[in-house]
């Protein structure tokens, strides 16, 4: 069983030494793989024991360490194309097509979710009321009647300060449906999950890592990606 925060033995939360580390974890489990299954993966149990071993070390507590360099998002999402290629009937497939058949969502994707949910939770106190200092809150304007949490987003000149969380997900957070956003009130947080999926359903960024992140804040759909996705 990989270490779930083996990551922080690097004594830094820098992708640039976390994000090799985090990449490595997998290679046992690919390694195993053709003994365990022969040299036919199936689909179901592979990507079974993907989600229960491999993923999560790569996504744990990753609003602290998320990356922003374009080298280092493309180091860790390569762990999850390795484990989607060992599926000998979808080997020949490009990434994102062999993503959206198993409906497996790109890493990206689901760090911008992770990011998402600590919000939904940190802005009604679900953790220490202090961590909510976070966040300048401020009542959505623009909206008629519309009480929802809107976060006040500060300037900032660098990209490293921009990619902060307390930074990253002010747009983002922003940019979501006052039904999603209104599900606070009650903080189930399965009830938010399940409408912030329903609103993302069809962003490129779904299944093609590559898409700009600033996908998931406009009405792109999944048909934006590239020529052949």
């Amino acid at each position: 069983m990989p270490d779930w925060c083996s990551f922080a033995s690097v004594g830094s939360l820098d992708p640039k030494a976390s994000a090799p580390l985090l990449a490595s974890i997998g290679a046992p489990c690919f390694d195993m793989a053709p003994i365990v299954f022969g040299s036919y993966c199936y689909k179901d149990s592979l990507v079974q024991l993907y989600k229960a071993f491999v993923r999560p070390p790569i996504v744990f507590s990753n609003c602290v360490w998320s990356p922003h360099k374009k080298k280092h998002i493309d180091i860790i999402e390569g762990v999850q194309r390795r484990a989607t290629k060992l599926i000998s009937s979808l080997a020949k497939l490009s990434y994102p097509h062999r993503l959206s058949y198993l409906k497996l969502p790109t890493l990206s994707y689901r760090r911008a979710r992770g990011d998402m949910i600590e919000v939904f939770k940190i802005i009604p106190y679900t953790y220490d009321s202090r961590v909510v200092n976070l966040f300048q809150l401020r009542q959505n304007t623009t909206t008629r009647g519309s009480k929802c949490s809107k976060i006040f987003q500060p300037f900032c000149r660098t990209s490293v300060r921009h990619s902060f969380f307390s930074i990253r997900i002010c747009r983002m957070w922003n940019s979501l449906p006052d039904y999603a956003i209104e599900s606070n009130k009650s903080n189930n947080v399965n009830i938010f999950k399940a409408r912030l999926d329903k609103h993302w359903c069809k962003r490129a960024i779904r299944y093609y890592y590559e898409a700009d992140i600033d996908d998931l804040m406009s009405n792109t759909e999944l048909g934006s990606g590239p020529r052949g996705y």
